[in-house]
């Protein structure tokens, strides 16, 4: 084998194995990345789950428009702090939260 032979193998090896890790680490990254935003979301889920529970303990009942607008101005304050859009959907709507999540994709 000539020594032109060995070294066009010996750089189409390097790059295949430079491509490889590089795969392997943008595929990493993007688990990491799913795996924040999936614990972000979860803490923003409990801060609004607290602000709820929180306001029924110390105030009176109130009907479901003013809890509703209260849940609404705790969701812009957190929109105002963490800088991420935030969305709530009614349980028994699965199709206004399947377009949304399509939306996003």
């Amino acid at each position: 084998m000539k020594i032109s032979q060995k070294l066009i193998l010996g750089i189409l090896g390097m790059a295949t194995f430079s491509g490889t890790i590089g795969a392997i680490s943008a595929n990493q990254q993007l688990k990491l990345a799913k795996y924040l935003a999936q614990q972000e979301a979860e803490e923003v889920a409990g801060l609004l789950g607290y602000f709820v529970s929180h306001e029924l303990e110390s105030q009176k009942m109130r009907s479901r428009d003013q809890m509703l607008a209260q849940l609404q101005e705790n969701v812009q304050a957190l929109h105002k702090q963490r800088q991420r859009d935030l969305e709530i959907f009614e349980s028994g709507n699965q199709h206004n939260y399947q377009s949304a999540i399509a939306m996003i994709g």
